[in-house]
């Protein structure tokens, strides 16, 4: 008598296309759902008119019922289609057939998208969002207990409200993420296992793409999200003055980072008798599109920037930090325009006047 053996777990991708429903720019949806899951990728076939539904050809009818029928399933990535946004990539494939004169006395509904058909398949759509969906109460435990010891890069958010594309968090910390897991139960282990092999497999063009733009000391708009990482040191012009000053990134506020924009929450050290942590929130506006130096930007990452300017900041800190206790650091003597030294001997005195 064999004992049954539990499946590995595994990832399971959904489709989900979306239709704003509008009849415009001469397609129609007023017909079509509002939303639809799909096991395979969707597109639209020969025939279809522009009248026709984005669809796939396994449609999902109830996600809950799939979860239960699959529970060696530990994620679901669920990838997200426009119905609306494909018709107009397709818009020039479709072709016109004459419209008959008898339909044009009908009445004002327009019926021209059913006179517009493909001749062939279009192409496959392509997702405009991601996000994952944690179904597996191991994988839900093991980023749990993940959060406890990993970074965070927003001081409110968990792993799981992270799992949306681009998984920039992940781009930092997914390696760091497998080692921590190796003090997790067989069972946590396995289900993270997939999680982060998604990462590296699904990822890893666009990840290696980021690298390489930040090894030349550059960024661009497609990956400023990823640029800052939780507690990095990072480097700002200051206003008055021109000098760099280094600050400690506490955690990132990424709300408006679709707006290409970032709020840092750092500290830095002043002095004032006695030194003490100062709190700042810095907003970073990433580039418009183009390839530029980080430099460019109003505060950048310490570790991507030339070795010397860490030194040099380095070296001042360390001077600067002398300071909690007295010491002599300089002095300024008032300017004179002459002085008298004055030796003494054994029964007389002399005076030389010294000009300065």
């Amino acid at each position: 008598m064999t004992s049954k053996t539990a499946k590995p777990p595994r990832l399971a991708v959904h489709h989900i296309v979306t239709c704003s429903r509008a009849v415009r720019d001469g397609h129609d949806h007023s017909g079509h759902v509002a939303n639809a899951v799909y096991l395979d990728v969707p597109r639209m076939l020969a025939k279809d008119s522009r009248a026709s539904l984005l669809r796939g050809q396994n449609p999902l009818f109830d996600v809950n019922t799939f979860i239960h029928q699959n529970d060696d399933v530990c994620m679901i990535v669920c990838k997200q289609y426009s119905c609306f946004e494909y018709h107009q990539t397709i818009h020039k494939n479709f072709t016109k057939y004459p419209v008959p004169s008898w339909i044009n006395s009908m009445g004002p509904y327009d019926t021209r998208p059913w006179f517009y058909f493909l001749l062939e398949d279009a192409q496959l759509a392509e997702p405009y969002g991601e996000y994952i969906t944690v179904c597996s109460d191991y994988l839900g435990d093991a980023l749990t207990m993940l959060d406890q010891v990993m970074p965070k890069m927003n001081a409110d958010a968990g792993l799981q409200k992270s799992l949306t594309a681009p998984y920039n968090y992940f781009y930092h910390h997914r390696t760091v993420m497998r080692a921590a897991a190796e003090g997790f139960s067989l069972a946590h282990q396995k289900v993270l296992g997939v999680l982060i092999d998604y990462f590296d497999v699904s990822q890893k063009s666009n990840f290696d793409e980021a690298s390489e733009v930040f090894r030349r000391g550059n960024v661009n708009s497609k990956h400023f999200g990823k640029l800052f990482n939780a507690h990095d040191i990072v480097v700002r012009k200051e206003k008055d003055n021109g000098d760099l000053r280094a600050y400690q990134i506490e955690s990132i506020d990424d709300a408006q980072v679709d707006q290409g924009a970032l709020e840092l929450h750092c500290w830095t050290w002043e002095f004032d008798g006695r030194f003490f942590k100062s709190y700042h929130d810095i907003l970073v506006h990433g580039p418009s599109g183009e390839e530029i130096s980080i430099t460019e930007l109003t505060v950048w990452p310490l570790r991507l920037d030339r070795p010397e300017v860490g030194d040099s900041l380095r070296q001042r800190g360390e001077m600067f930090w002398t300071l909690r206790h007295k010491k002599l650091v300089g002095y300024e003597a008032p300017a004179l325009k002459d002085f008298e030294i004055r030796t003494v001997g054994p029964t007389q005195s002399m005076h030389y006047p010294v000009k300065c």
